[in-house]
């Protein structure tokens, strides 16, 4: 088996067996760029790292070094850099450990073979070899082997729990504790690696100490699915794998015992399980986490192409309507674009718009079926906002399909009883053989014998039978039938609204039909409310990942789906956007603020909960709660009724506008950390006017009848600048960890964009942290850019690293750099680099390189080498080039080598960073801005950030119709076709959208608002790419003088205000500007500028 670099154990140890390196490498990229990481080669003994400890190993994870004694109990949690020691004092445990037979059995023995840990106990006669692997800020642990004594029954693989003294932050579900100065994490990285620690083991790692609800949240208890718990002494980081080779019988937090499993195959085994473990700086907390999820494949949604953990997209807020419908979708558009809202949200009950729950198909507010779901999501697509749903996760109602007579045999149970005597159609009592089934802590008193569902009123014994009375027959839709003694019955596990819940292969259907409801209907949202329920089915915390994590994987869209939950799982805190708990009228406004300190805590975004909202609602109250909001940076589910909006009329209108001006300031970062700290404040109320559209407003604080208190505050958004503190050093070889950081939550990526960071090191485009080892002493110069979101300007910075030498590599390096950006089906250059810091040359060189699958990797220079000199380097050229539909994101480059040194065969190992921008497949699918309007209908027009815009009339006198061919200066361009009141042209954002073909010029259809200069890059087929600073005079008005090389190509006599049509004869200008291209390249992209002062209307390539 592959062995991976000894320079985790600070134990000497003889050079492993040749290996191969292989990489799995998750596929889709559109652009990309490349940072380089570098792995020492397998076998190396890195004596300033690796060494013996006094009493038996320590092991590197990040910045923790664990200390392991002689039995592997762990004995220290180290902060590597300061030498602090975060172990719990008298707790402790070993690092792994097994359930036998129902007791706890610990190693008495730990040794290191090569990359493993291998845990043994003797007496007792079990194995357990643990693989450990560096990933430069974290390390794995997966147990590859796990023998247990022969015959006996090995239940649970235990990890931990590592006891620390850390109280100050509990990331109960991230798994992550904390104080001002060190964070200790630990992730589950399979959905059988449960994050949590099992309900059976209460007398097992301080399990009866830990506390059931430390963040005194309403949706109490977490404990229960959380790899991280707080105790009176610390905390606990914890984590388990439970066997299904067998049937097993699974304690629920009550007590009660449910039947479960087996799995099938392998998949039921303990081996397997695996953990990542890291210690980091706070601030570096979330780019690990992010590396974690990207390198062990975890889901890894997206907003923006920037990770849902720091989006700040990932906040946006809701219009959550209870009586959305297909023919009221472009009212409910219309009200949401006035809030400046993307997303209407489906609840027309408790469970959403669905005929049933189980096989969840659409009712009729949605149109019946897909098909009919679908033509909603394209109506309100076309209306410029998407659609989202509620669920019910694994509810089954009683209408469902599973329940229909016979009933699906794989519904959830609980315990299991015999008849003692046969049971007539019409009896109404019952005798069972045994009580086990009827013990509390399971919800309802449901019964199923064979194909019917009966309920019972009362159980007691009567002699050595139990007898059930007052029996309801036939519930849930089946039919009353005669039963023999010996029949077996079942008890049902009862969901909170009175139906059943799904078994293990109906919770995967579940997630099946779902993901089939997102990939045919294009929604693009929903919540898994009850999603507990897949865990009360007896699978605990696996339970919710096989729903949640399944969904996922078998959804299309990764990038801009916003998931919500009921329940927070450490195996599922990767794929759920966030939580948003509080409902109307029975959550508290302090409710929510405890709910917001466990949303920080846990690297969650900030979230108000479904908060009422009304149409006659009075400016006071909706201000109040959008205050609130701005001082969290919290979004909320303004829970309404497409009646109650109209109903409220104007009041109505002023409603919706001020939740647009608070968002909108609230998601650009425009109020201060003073300001927001008073906003916080529950006693104060305010008032926010708009100065400057989308850029400046007025902040006046109010009583409680309205009336302003002192001076009004300006609200500004700020310019996006990065951070100019200086980068601390590194030393080579030695872990680095540093973070850029802008003064702007509109940040969506940062981008080396100038020079190199040090080999070794990568900068993480979705947090802005640097991670990694560099390799070589040297200053590395480089520029950073922060591109953002909402028409701001990218921020630029230069920075430097200046990496000193530390101990000398006795053994060759690897390292994989790439520069530049490529799209699908279009190469770049990636070049990996063997290095010798050994004493001694080493022959027989070869090196390779794996990308995702689907894409090409071809070699441009050799490969294979008969020697490198100590001291001496080659390197390899590579054409890298994506597939055709390759997705966005970004993901690994795989490198590595194999050669013949002094200790035999060796490889080595590296990855090379790839970061994705996503490519618009046309112009219009890049539209974000409504700028032409109906006379009639001018209120969803904002062409200038003051809410004016283009008639549609009037651009139709001069003949700019919707699909209109307009040719100027030999480039022929097609007006934009949308629905009216929809976005109609792009504004900023540097959107790349596909093009296919060649001339000698590309022209662009726009104008300004004021004069505006933007770059556009064109990209070749080639890989090559130029760059052209374009000027679009101001749309406004005819006298004013045309600059920039700029053509008038159409005047339109007037404009609409929000009032209507307006400021007649100024004339408004639509202009074509010309980007000479090379006509002997093929071109397949262009790239828009950042600025949303330029406007683009329609592209097209002349000759």
């Amino acid at each position: 088996m592959p062995r991976l670099p000894d320079r985790l154990f600070r134990h000497p140890f003889r050079s492993p067996p040749a290996r191969r390196v292989g990489a799995a490498v998750a596929a889709g990229v559109l652009m990309m760029s490349f940072c380089a990481v570098t792995t020492a080669a397998a076998g190396s003994a890195e004596e300033a790292t690796i060494r013996a400890a006094s009493a038996g190993l320590e092991v590197s994870a990040g910045y923790l070094t664990i200390e392991l004694d002689g039995t592997g109990t762990v004995t220290g949690l180290d902060d590597s850099r300061t030498a602090r020691d975060y172990a719990a004092a008298g707790k402790p445990a070993s690092l792994v450990s097994l359930v036998i037979g129902g007791e706890q059995v610990r190693p008495t023995k730990v040794a290191k073979d090569r990359d493993l840990l291998v845990f043994t106990n003797d007496t007792v006669g079990f194995e357990v070899d643990v693989r450990v692997e560096d990933k430069a800020g974290y390390a794995s642990f997966e147990a590859v082997k796990v023998e247990g004594p022969d015959g006996a029954d090995v239940q649970t693989l235990l990890w931990g729990p590592l006891a620390t003294s850390i109280t100050q932050t509990i990331g109960e579900t991230v798994g992550v504790v904390r104080d001002s100065g060190f964070a200790i994490g630990l992730r589950p990285l399979t959905d059988r690696t449960e994050g949590a620690w099992p309900q059976e083991y209460q007398q097992f790692g301080w399990e009866s100490e830990v506390d059931d609800n430390p963040s005194k949240l309403e949706v109490a208890p977490h404990e229960e699915f959380s790899a991280a718990g707080k105790t009176a002494w610390g905390s606990v980081l914890r984590a388990f794998t439970f066997d299904y080779t067998k049937e097993r019988a699974r304690q629920n937090r009550n007590g009660y015992r449910l039947p479960v499993g087996p799995l099938p195959g392998d998949s039921g085994q303990v081996t397997g399980s695996k953990i990542a473990l890291f210690g980091a700086s706070p601030e570096l907390t979330p780019t690990v986490l992010s590396n974690i999820a990207r390198g062990e494949n975890l889901p890894y949604p997206t907003q923006d192409g920037q990770w849902q953990k720091t989006a700040q997209a990932s906040s946006q807020s809701f219009l959550v309507l209870g009586d959305l419908r297909t023919t009221n979708i472009p009212t409910a558009a219309n009200y949401a674009t006035a809030a400046g809202i993307d997303y209407i949200y489906s609840l027309p009950n408790a469970v959403g718009p669905w005929q049933s729950t189980g096989h969840y198909q659409f009712n009729s507010s949605l149109g019946g079926n897909d098909a009919g779901a679908r033509a909603a999501v394209d109506l309100a697509k076309a209306n410029g906002v998407r659609i989202g749903v509620h669920t019910i996760s694994d509810f089954i109602s009683t209408n469902d399909q599973y329940l229909s007579p016979p009933a699906d045999d794989r519904l959830a149970t609980g315990g299991r009883a015999f008849l003692t005597r046969p049971l007539g159609a019409g009896d109404t009592t019952l005798y069972l053989d045994s009580a086990s089934l009827l013990a509390p802590g399971l919800p309802g008193r449901v019964l199923r014998i064979g194909d019917e569902f009966v309920t019972y009123a009362a159980a007691a014994q009567v002699g050595t039978e139990w007898q059930l009375t007052g029996l309801q027959r036939a519930q849930w839709r089946s039919v009353a039938a005669s039963h023999a003694a010996g029949d077996q019955a079942a008890r049902m596990v009862v969901n909170q609204y009175g139906g059943a819940i799904g078994g293990h292969a109906i919770i995967d259907e579940i997630s099946t039909r779902l993901s089939t409801a997102w990939n045919s209907t294009g929604i693009m949202s929903n919540s898994y409310d009850g999603v507990e329920s897949a865990s009360e089915s007896g699978w605990g915390p696996y339970g919710q990942a096989l729903l949640v994590n399944g969904t996922y994987a078998k959804t299309q869209a990764k990038d801009g789906y916003v998931t919500e939950t009921s329940r927070m799982t450490s195996n599922t805190w990767d794929a759920i956007t966030r939580a948003s708990w509080g409902e109307v009228a029975s959550t508290s406004m302090a409710q929510v603020f405890i709910n917001n300190e466990f949303y920080r805590a846990n690297f969650l975004p900030g979230m108000l909960g479904w908060i009422s909202l009304s149409g006659s609602e009075s400016l006071l109250s909706v201000e109040s709660k959008l205050a609130r909001g701005a001082g969290l940076n919290a979004g909320a589910g303004f829970q309404t009724s497409v009646a109650s909006l109209a109903a409220g009329g104007d009041n109505g209108q002023k409603v919706l506008d001020a939740i647009k001006q608070w968002e909108t300031a609230r998601n650009l970062g425009a109020f201060t950390d003073a300001q927001r700290a008073r906003l916080r404040d529950r006693s104060t109320n305010w008032h926010l006017t708009v100065v400057e559209p989308g850029k400046k407003w007025s902040l006046q604080e109010l009583d409680a009848a309205g009336t302003a208190i002192g001076a009004a505050q300006e609200v500004v958004v700020p310019t996006p600048r990065l951070n100019a503190v200086a980068l601390p050093p590194a030393t080579t070889h030695a872990l680095y960890e540093a973070k850029v950081d802008t003064n702007t939550p509109a940040t969506i990526r940062y981008e080396v964009t100038g020079g190199a960071l040090p080999e070794g090191l990568r900068l993480n485009p979705d947090t802005g942290g640097i991670v990694g080892k560099p390799i070589r002493s040297k200053i590395a110069r480089f520029t950073i850019t922060a591109h953002q979101t909402g028409g701001l300007p990218d921020a630029r910075a230069d920075y430097e690293v200046n990496v000193r030498t530390g101990p000398p590599q006795p053994v060759p390096q690897l390292a994989v750099t790439a520069g530049g950006t490529t799209l699908p089906g279009v190469g770049g250059e990636a070049v990996t680099e063997f290095i010798n810091g050994g004493a001694q040359p080493v022959h027989g060189v070869e090196m390779t390189l794996a990308a995702p699958t689907g894409w090409k990797v071809e070699a441009a220079t050799p490969a294979t080498f008969d020697a490198v000199p100590a001291g001496g380097s080659v390197s390899t050229k590579w054409t890298v080039t994506p597939a055709q539909d390759a997705q966005g994101g970004w993901y690994p480059l795989t490198a590595g080598a194999s050669y013949q040194g002094t200790g035999g065969s060796q490889t080595a190992e590296a990855e090379g960073q790839v970061t994705v921008a996503a490519v618009q497949p046309t112009l219009k699918s890049a539209f974000n801005n409504v700028g032409i309007t109906a006379d009639s209908n001018p209120g969803p027009g904002n062409y200038d950030g003051g809410g004016n815009s283009w008639s549609e009339q009037a651009l139709a006198e001069v003949g700019l119709t919707p699909g209109a061919a307009v040719t100027h200066q030999g480039v022929n361009y097609t007006w934009p076709d949308v629905a009216r009141g929809s976005a109609d042209n792009a504004a900023g954002g540097a959107a790349t959208i596909r093009l296919d073909g060649q001339g000698d010029r590309l022209g662009v259809l726009g104008s300004g608002v004021g004069q505006a200069t933007g770059t556009f890059t064109v990209h070749y087929a080639d890989g090559t790419s130029t760059a052209a600073s374009v000027t679009f005079p101001n749309w406004c008005c005819t006298g004013d003088a045309i600059s920039g090389g700029a053509s008038l190509v159409a005047t339109a006599r007037y404009r609409n205000t929000q009032n209507g049509p307006a400021n007649f004869g100024a004339g408004y200008r639509v202009f074509a500007q010309t980007i000479p291209v090379d006509p002997s390249k093929h071109v397949v992209a262009l790239t828009l500028p950042t600025e949303s002062s330029i406007h683009v209307f329609a592209v097209g390539l002349g000759h």
